[in-house]
């Protein structure tokens, strides 16, 4: 096998002469092997009608790309130049597919480089800089390299068709972006005591989501000021209150989780914790990004902010009909406690108590052998 190429990615202008002759140079190669392979296949077919198909000429597909290819994207092999490399491979995009997704309309790559995934590194790149929930591509039934690089970036078979342009059977396949989320990691960090218009988003985006997510209604504090949001930020940031918590996906927030220690005072009776304990104040999570991880991926970080500052209990309120949320905090340690209550939110949601007890930190061995 040859060893794979380490490549970089630039979007080529359409509009400048001198990168369409470049990217000419690079298809009337790859596109003469590209013709030859074809040529082969349709022998091989068993339709006879397919015998006499005349492949597109080279020219109408460039004519075709101008027409409507929005972006292409490029690939060159690194070489530390100062001087661009040349382009071994291209893959278009047209961003007005009617369906509401992108088509990919083209993907060539130089022979030379072959077997050296610049097909799935083109593929890859482009699928992580479009903002498209689905991209499509119509690859011929014969082209089995084509359908392997595809089905390797998480392309799916949607359906097969004659073309109308070649007169080939070619299969049209599809990604959606929620393939590509299921394989991004989730990320936690805290939130930072100047984030407060990101605070605010994210609280009432949670309570429009989810009425019962914290305790207050949405009406109420979607009318608070600037202000209001800059001391609620500032206070639930502060090392001795507590801590928030985000969950994002691709830079994308997924989850938010609240934290407060004892000695912070609360509006509610139902959110002050005892002596040498913590609440959770508040657990949400994107519902279109629910069971892949999230949750407990919060409660993972509540569990290290609450060992590193020696906390002895943590305590929250669940709403009882939420059966998915009582199985992840079941799942994470926590028991009911057998006590309810209501609590004005905008659902006025029937709660359950639950606790975790937390184990003391343990010493470390240079303190056990003093």
């Amino acid at each position: 096998m040859k060893p794979r190429s380490e490549l970089e990615f630039a979007q080529v202008d359409l509009r400048d002469p001198s990168r369409i002759a470049e990217v000419q140079q690079l298809w009337q190669v790859a596109y003469a092997a590209e013709l030859n392979w074809h040529r082969t296949w349709l022998q091989a077919w068993p339709d006879p009608a397919l015998k006499q198909v005349a492949y597109p000429p080279l020219q109408t597909r460039l004519d075709q790309m101008h027409s409507d290819t929005a972006y292409l994207l490029g690939a060159r092999k690194q070489t530390g130049r100062v001087a661009p490399a040349p382009l071994i491979g291209t893959l278009g995009i047209d961003m007005q597919h009617g369906d509401g997704g992108h088509m990919i309309t083209s993907l060539h790559v130089d022979p030379v480089f072959h077997g050296q995934g610049v097909a799935r590194a083109l593929l890859g790149s482009a699928l992580q800089s479009t903002d498209a929930r689905t991209l499509c591509a119509h690859v011929p039934v014969g082209n089995a390299a084509a359908r392997v690089a595809f089905g390797r970036m998480g392309f799916l078979w949607h359906r097969q068709f004659t073309s109308t342009a070649s007169g080939l059977p070619v299969l049209e396949l599809r990604w959606h972006r929620r393939q590509l989320d299921a394989l991004a990691p989730i990320q936690i960090r805290q939130l930072q005591p100047r984030e407060q218009q990101l605070h605010r988003a994210i609280r009432l985006r949670a309570l429009r989501a989810d009425p019962d997510a914290f305790a207050e209604r949405y009406a109420h504090i979607a009318a608070e000021s600037d202000d209001y949001w800059q001391q609620l930020t500032l206070g639930v940031t502060s090392q001795m209150s507590g801590v928030v918590l985000i969950a994002e996906i691709d830079g994308r927030i997924c989850g938010y989780a609240q934290v407060a220690v004892a000695s912070v005072p609360a509006a509610s009776a139902l959110l002050r914790p005892g002596a040498g304990d913590a609440i959770v104040a508040g657990l949400w999570v994107d519902s279109s990004q629910r069971r892949r991880g999230a949750g407990r991926a919060l409660m993972a970080g509540i569990f290290e902010w609450a060992h590193a500052r020696c906390v002895a209990t943590l305590e929250l309120w669940a709403p009882a009909h939420r059966s998915d949320a009582m199985a992840l905090l079941a799942e994470v340690g926590f028991t009911d406690c057998l006590a309810t209550a209501s609590i004005a939110s905008g659902a006025d949601t029937p709660l359950s108590l639950l606790r975790r007890a937390l184990p003391a930190p343990r010493s470390n061995a240079s303190e056990l052998d003093r």
